[in-house]
């Protein structure tokens, strides 16, 4: 066997001359530069994502445009007398969320009394007419 010693150390690639020292332009040149993208893409990059969640969160929102009172008129009279049925409310549980003021209470009171008075008024006019009829 050979030893390494004895082997003769020949260079079998050889580069021309001068070519480590222009290597590395002969890279740059290859290389692409990126082109600068101009500042109102990054702008819009962040930008774009923020207005979508804007405008789906306004879309998407539970919020309503309509007043309470509008919303109460739109349902039937029967559907609210037979959810109060079913749900066991009393007058004073109904009452307890109702702001009235002292002109509404007076009105209130003003044609409850008027009512009050029909009925009497019709209930002794039946039974004035039952008995001498």
């Amino acid at each position: 066997m050979k030893k390494l010693e004895d082997i003769p150390k020949i260079d079998i690639f050889k580069a021309p001359e001068g070519y480590f020292d222009k290597l590395p332009g002969i890279i740059q040149a290859r290389v692409q530069k990126p082109e600068p993208s101009p500042l109102w893409r990054s702008a819009f990059r962040f930008a774009l994502p923020a207005m979508v969640l804007l405008v789906s969160l306004y879309w998407f929102w539970p919020g309503s445009s309509q007043s309470p009172e509008v919303l109460l008129a739109s349902i039937d009279d029967n559907q609210l007398v037979a959810y109060l049925e079913e749900n066991d409310l009393n007058t004073d549980e109904l009452l307890d969320g109702v702001t009235i003021d002292s002109q509404e209470a007076d009105a209130i009171q003003e044609n409850t009394m008027k009512e009050v008075m029909l009925n009497d008024d019709e209930y002794l006019s039946t039974e004035f007419t039952e008995d001498y009829f």
